[in-house]
């Protein structure tokens, strides 16, 4: 088909109608043909409401914002399987075992706690604390 058949066959059928990919809210709600038009589209202008775009999400872009979420996810479930892996490895040449651990931060909690006040005590409980989530992690 040549260009003028199609410039005349879509003359004849009537004029072709812009597709329009986003449709403002009160289109979308109406289940109406929306022109697109940023400044307000027609049929708002014709029933007189405000034409709103915002807050309408491109199926497209969300589709690609999952994927990446997505890909995202899967690099971390490997960053975290061999983290994993290390820790396995360093407890197996670990010279202590977890217990040696708790035992030797339980008599330096008990040895700091002495002759310090409350709050001390429980500052140098954390520290203990934060020293075996390092060695676990």
């Amino acid at each position: 088909m040549t260009v003028h058949e199609e410039q005349s066959r879509s003359s004849a059928a009537g004029r072709r109608v812009k597709h329009v990919s986003r449709s403002c809210k009160e289109c979308r709600r109406r289940k109406t043909k929306c022109n697109g038009d940023p400044l307000g589209c027609n049929g708002c202008r014709d029933r007189g409401v405000p034409c709103d775009y915002t807050g309408l999400a491109d199926k497209r872009h969300t589709r690609v914002v999952m994927k990446d979420l997505q890909d995202d996810i899967k690099r971390q479930a490997v960053i975290i399987e061999s983290l994993r892996k290390e820790l396995d490895r360093l407890r197996g040449t670990n010279e202590y075992s977890d217990e040696e651990f708790d035992s030797r931060d339980n008599r330096q909690y008990e040895r700091s706690s002495g002759s310090r006040s409350q709050s001390c005590d429980d500052v140098a409980m954390i520290d203990a604390l934060e020293r075996d989530v390092k060695v676990e992690c």
